[in-house]
């Protein structure tokens, strides 16, 4: 948090189906990003704007 301003910050890492690192670079294309990945990140983001509204 910077001058009061909270953030929410997700990053995303593992392993991919080659056994390589995955982890997004500016040159990525779209396919890196998979529907499992979209549904994760939206379910998180639901969950933490529910607990910030029961605040």
């Amino acid at each position: 948090m910077t001058a009061g301003i909270p953030i929410v910050n997700f990053d995303a890492y593992g392993k991919g189906g080659e056994g390589l690192s995955v982890c997004h670079q500016a040159g990525d294309d779209i396919y890196r990003i998979t529907p499992k990945i979209m549904e994760n990140l939206a379910q998180i983001t639901f969950i933490g704007i529910i607990e910030l509204t029961n605040q």
